[in-house]
């Protein structure tokens, strides 16, 4: 039967077995697998293991071995946004919750890029949106999938679906091909008008404020 402490408070209710990995547990920032091949892993790490990959937020060791809280990514094709048009097969969702896994089963680091990181480095690794409406493109205003080909205002940068914009896709493809470079409607009437385009006048804006900091 349990009974009560000082101040009233109960005991012999807890388990001793969580008593003992509680006071056991320290919390590591970085921890390095001696196993072939050696890998470095710290908190905010993504991983590859067998069954998929995670996010590291937590790395501690207890008396038994070194362990993480991982919180496992979730590939579009196995949710139902896969149906949305602008989700990309190398989308990743975040699980709500954790598992506690050995560090041992960690196989190798894989890269997660933020919906502009990935835009930046042309496609490389895995994507996660902060928002699922992130990076609003083209005159349909449809988040940018990165599966799905774009053309690029060679003035202003900005994208555009070659159907929104009355072409085929083989048609950007020749044109592309062939050198030939896209111009959106924005831009031709700037240019038509006698007034500098968007890049020219992000120039201009980024110089000016350049002059005041100096």
């Amino acid at each position: 039967m349990a009974g009560t402490g000082r101040g009233g408070v109960p005991i012999g209710n807890k388990k001793p077995e969580a008593n003992a990995a509680a006071a056991d547990e320290k919390d590591l920032r970085s921890y390095t697998i001696s196993l072939f091949p050696r890998l470095t892993v710290k908190v905010g790490d993504n991983v590859q293991m067998k069954f998929g990959a995670a996010k590291i937020e937590r790395l501690f060791q207890t008396s038994k071995g070194v362990y993480f809280n991982a919180r496992f990514y979730i590939r579009s094709r196995d949710t139902r946004l896969a149906i949305l048009p602008f989700i990309s097969k190398r989308e990743l969702f975040l699980a709500e919750s954790t598992e506690i896994r050995c560090v041992t089963s960690i196989e190798s680091k894989v890269t997660v890029h933020s919906a502009e990181e990935y835009f930046e480095f042309k496609n490389a690794g895995f994507l996660i949106r902060a928002r699922l409406h992130d990076l609003r493109i083209c005159l349909c205003e449809m988040p940018w999938n990165p599966d799905v080909p774009m053309m690029e205002c060679k003035d202003c940068g900005e994208l555009f679906h070659p159907a929104c914009v009355g072409m085929t896709r083989d048609e950007a493809a020749e044109n592309a091909a062939n050198g030939i470079d896209y111009v959106c409607s924005e831009c031709n009437s700037q240019v038509a008008a006698g007034l500098p385009n968007q890049w020219q006048r992000e120039v201009v804006t980024k110089n000016e404020a350049t002059k005041l900091f100096r």
